[in-house]
């Protein structure tokens, strides 16, 4: 059999255990591992629930009731620690999401220039390190678009000419192949 009269006693030390042990909490996680240490049916105070099988039957109803206030006010005590820690949590969690919105916006680049593009860049620059200059223009001439000669000439007329200005000066030794 138990003795009842270290009840007391026992009580005493495990909520001094908790005043003490809920000092030194620094998170929420924290606090509901030492509330179940204390709390669940393993805890300390479980403990002396199971224990009341042990105890006297006319004692019964005493022991009960002390260990039911100490439950008690550790739950009480608990929650309010948990609580506490859970709004330290927030207020933490809300200064590091905390959003000014009189900043202006990030920019964000929409993509990147494609590797065709990124080496024709790196070519005008070597280049243009040498001294070479660049002009553009439309990428396709054509007789519609090219003024320098009459209209009247189209692109076919201009190739026989250059042809028979070639053969009349004898610069071309074979003939002209079509594939």
């Amino acid at each position: 059999m138990q003795d009842f009269n270290g009840l007391g006693e026992k009580l005493t030390q495990i909520r001094q255990e908790i005043e003490n042990g809920a000092a030194g909490l620094e998170n929420s996680r924290a606090a509901y591992e030492f509330r179940k240490s204390f709390l669940d049916k393993k805890g300390k105070v479980g403990q002396l629930m199971t224990e009341m099988k042990n105890i006297a039957a006319e004692n019964r109803a005493e022991y009960g009731k002390r260990v039911n206030e100490l439950k008690t006010w550790a739950t009480e005590f608990l929650d309010g620690i948990d609580e506490k820690m859970k709004q330290k949590e927030s207020e933490a969690r809300y200064e590091h999401e905390k959003l000014d919105i009189t900043m202006p916006a990030k920019k964000h680049e929409a993509g990147n220039l494609h590797p065709i593009t990124q080496v024709r860049n790196q070519l005008i620059d070597v280049f243009s390190a040498m001294g070479f200059e660049v002009y553009e223009g439309t990428e396709i001439e054509t007789d519609y678009y090219n003024l320098s000669q009459p209209i009247e000439i189209t692109s076919k007329d201009v190739n026989k000419i250059k042809e028979v200005a070639l053969d009349s000066q004898n610069l071309i030794d074979k003939p002209f192949k079509q594939h």
